[in-house]
């Protein structure tokens, strides 16, 4: 019953992200990303890949502080990114128990890379690393239903990587040309 609960969870986690990812607004990517680690926390704590789960956990309270501060319109202090970088490292270290648990460490790294960014451009380009990277930890660690759903989100974050950055890039290109 529980494969089944973690199984459910990491689908939830994953239609999280890639509203997500799909939506406009940083705000509204942000709240996404905040369900979508609580979501993927839960479904690691059912596989007992606890390294996974405290990652996901952190990941989600730094997105939530993020959003605090982007809600308020304020730049976040460097000090707390350095906290961020220094809290997921520590707690990944501290619950490693296989090789594979590098991979959320790394994870980690680049989420708190990719929370802090200014453009949305640049949250979905980290996110599809991280995806990937996610994608194969939760392949080995048997989380089945977040392996097939990091693949339809790093499809989604393709496709929404064309839609923002690439084509709105030309469209916005072609208004300050005149249309031509």
């Amino acid at each position: 019953m529980t494969f089944i609960l973690a199984q459910i969870f990491g689908l939830l986690a994953t239609t999280f992200n890639i509203i997500g990812v799909q939506s406009k607004k940083k705000k509204q990517i942000l709240i996404f990303f905040i369900i979508s680690n609580l979501c993927f926390a839960i479904n690691f704590i059912f596989l007992k890949s606890y390294t996974g789960a405290i990652i996901n956990f952190i990941a989600a309270i730094q997105t939530f502080i993020n959003y605090q501060y982007e809600r308020k319109e304020k730049t976040l202090p460097n000090y707390l990114i350095t906290i961020y970088l220094a809290t997921v490292i520590t707690c990944g270290v501290a619950f490693y128990r296989q090789v594979i648990d590098i991979l959320p460490i790394v994870c980690s790294v680049l989420y708190t890379l990719t929370i802090v960014q200014k453009k949305e451009k640049n949250i979905r380009s980290l996110t599809l690393i991280t995806t990937i990277l996610w994608l194969i930890y939760d392949f080995i660690v048997g989380a089945y239903t977040a392996t097939i759903s990091n693949i339809i989100f790093c499809i989604s974050n393709l496709i929404a990587i064309f839609k923002y950055d690439i084509k709105g890039k030309r469209k916005k290109r072609k208004r300050r040309n005149g249309g031509k």
